[in-house]
C-alpha cells in the first residue's frame, strides 16, 4: 500500500511540476453598452407610429496567450437583443428565453515567424483605412503580415458567403460544379509617419456561387470585380483630415451560357469620403462630405458604389445602424423596398456635414451637428423615376459624461426634416418629419 502512495504522490509530483510550463495566460477585453431609444415617426408620414424601445449588447473577446508569439482568440456577441424580447430561430429554438443567446462569431490562431506575421480563422475583416464603407464583420479567412520599417504589407485570402447555401460553401451542395463558392484575394501596404498613415488596398473578387446555374433568366454566372482603395489620415497642426477612396471595376456578372437579351454586366462604381477636424482646445469644429455612386438603370452596366457602411454611422437617424437594427427599417413602403436606398448604409447619394462639440468640464462633452443627403439617381428602374432626389436634413445634439474612465453615459436628440424622396413616385404623398430621443450607457474593459 505504501508503494503504491509513493507512486501516487510522486506522479501528483510530477504534474503539478509540469503544469506551469504548458499552462496559457488569458486576457479578456469587451465592450457591453444599453440604450433606451424613443423614434416619433419611423414610418415618415402623416400621423405615423412611433417606438420606444431598449436593447444591449456585450461583446467578450477572449486571447490566450500559449507562448511567446502565439495566441488563440475569440468573440462572442451575448444578448444582443431588445429587452424582454424572445430569441430568433437562427440562434435558437423560438420563444426560448434570450438570456441564453450567445453568438459565437470569431476563432482564430494569431503566431508570429521568421517571414511575418499570420492570422487564420474566423477574425474581423470588412475594416479598411477609416470608417468610411467599414462593415465589422466576422470572415473566415487566412491574413499574412510583416513590418519592413514604417511600411507594414499585408496579403489577405478570404471566404465568402455564398448566396446559394448558408454553408457558405457551394462545393459541398453543387453537384456539378467543384468550384462553386466565393473568394476574395486582397494585398495591401500602410504607411506611417509622425502625425499620419497612408495605405493602398487592391481586392479581387471571385464570386462563383452562381456558377453553373440553368433557370432562366438567372444563367449560371461569376463575379470577377476589382477593388482599388487608398486612404490617408494626417494631423497638420491643430488640422486634422482623413479621407478614403473606393472604386470597383471589373464584372459585376460574367455569364457562362448566352441567351437573348442577356449581356455580362460590367462594374464602375465608386465612393468616396474627406473630413476635416479643427482643435481649438477645449472645442472643435468640422465638416465631413461623402458620395456612393448609384446606379443608372437605364445602362446594363452596375455603376453603384460600395456602400457607406454599417460602422459609418454620421447621425442618430440617418443612416445609423442601431436605428435600422433595433427600430426597424423606416421610410415610406415604396422607400423601404427601393434598392437605391438603405436606412442603416449611405448609397446612391451625397451626405454633407457641419459639426462641433466642447468639453466645458473634464467629464462632460457635448457634440452637435447639422447635415443632409441628396439621391444620386432618383431612376429606380427603366420605368419608374422618384419625384425628387432630396432625402432630407438633420440635426442632433448629444452630452456624453464619464462616470469612471471606462463608463459614459450619454444623452441624445436628433430631428429629421424629411425629404420628398420619401414621396416616392406619389406627388399627393403626405410625409412627415422624425425625430428620436435616446441615452446609452457605455463600459469597455
Amino acid at each position: 500500500m505504501k508503494r503504491i502512495l509513493t507512486v501516487l504522490m510522486a506522479a501528483a509530483l510530477v504534474f503539478a511540476f509540469a503544469m506551469p510550463a504548458v499552462a496559457t495566460d488569458m486576457s479578456v477585453s469587451g465592450t457591453y453598452y444599453f440604450e433606451g431609444m424613443y423614434q416619433d415617426n419611423g414610418t415618415f408620414t402623416e400621423n405615423g407610429t412611433s417606438h420606444a424601445l431598449a436593447f444591449q449588447r456585450m461583446r467578450l473577446a477572449p486571447v490566450w496567450k500559449v507562448q511567446e508569439g502565439l495566441t488563440v482568440g475569440a468573440r462572442m456577441d451575448v444578448m444582443e437583443r431588445r429587452w424582454g424580447e424572445y430569441a430568433v430561430a437562427a440562434t435558437q429554438a423560438a420563444g426560448s428565453d434570450v438570456d441564453d443567446n450567445i453568438s459565437w462569431e470569431q476563432a482564430y490562431v494569431d503566431f508570429n515567424t521568421g517571414i511575418g506575421k499570420f492570422k487564420v480563422g474566423y477574425q474581423d475583416a470588412g475594416t479598411w483605412g477609416t470608417d468610411f464603407t467599414d462593415g465589422g464583420t466576422s470572415t473566415p479567412r487566412i491574413k499574412y503580415e510583416r513590418g519592413f520599417g514604417p511600411v507594414t504589407v499585408m496579403a489577405i485570402w478570404e471566404k465568402g458567403a455564398s448566396t446559394n447555401s448558408y454553408l457558405g460553401e457551394n462545393d459541398i451542395t453543387n453537384a456539378t460544379q467543384s468550384d462553386s463558392d466565393d473568394e476574395t484575394y486582397a494585398i495591401a501596404g500602410i504607411y506611417k509617419w509622425d502625425g499620419g498613415n497612408a495605405g493602398l488596398l487592391a481586392k479581387y473578387y471571385n464570386y462563383a456561387s452562381q456558377s453553373g446555374a440553368t433557370a432562366s433568366p438567372d444563367l449560371g454566372y461569376k463575379v470577377k470585380s476589382y477593388l482599388i482603395s487608398p486612404y490617408f489620415k494626417a494631423n497638420f497642426g491643430p488640422v486634422a483630415v482623413e479621407a478614403e477612396l473606393d472604386y470597383l471595376m471589373g464584372d459585376a456578372a460574367k455569364y457562362e451560357q448566352s441567351a437573348a437579351g442577356r449581356e455580362d454586366i460590367a462594374a464602375d462604381g465608386y465612393s468616396y469620403y474627406v473630413k476635416a477636424t479643427v482643435n481649438l482646445g477645449p472645442a472643435y469644429v468640422g465638416g465631413q462630405f461623402a458620395f456612393v455612386s448609384g446606379d443608372d438603370p437605364t445602362t446594363n452596366d452596375n455603376e453603384a458604389g460600395p456602400k457607406g457602411g454599417e460602422s459609418y454611422n454620421p447621425f442618430l437617424i440617418l443612416y445609423n445602424d442601431d436605428v435600422d437594427k433595433f427600430m426597424g427599417a423606416f421610410g415610406t413602403a415604396t422607400t423601404i423596398a427601393d434598392s437605391s436606398y438603405d436606412g442603416d448604409e449611405l448609397m446612391n447619394g451625397y451626405l454633407w456635414q457641419v459639426f462641433g462639440g466642447i468639453s466645458p468640464i473634464e467629464k462632460l462633452s457635448i457634440f452637435a451637428c447639422f447635415g443632409g443627403s441628396v439621391a444620386d439617381d432618383t431612376r429606380v428602374n427603366t420605368t419608374t423615376t422618384y419625384l425628387n432626389d432630396d432625402i432630407g436634413y438633420e440635426f442632433d445634439v448629444t452630452a456624453t459624461y464619464k462616470i469612471y474612465d471606462n463608463l459614459s453615459y450619454m444623452v441624445g436628440f436628433g430631428y429629421l426634416w424629411t425629404g420628398d424622396w420619401f414621396k416616392g413616385t406619389d406627388a399627393s404623398a403626405k410625409i412627415d418629419n422624425d425625430y428620436v430621443v435616446l441615452h446609452k450607457l457605455s463600459v469597455s474593459f
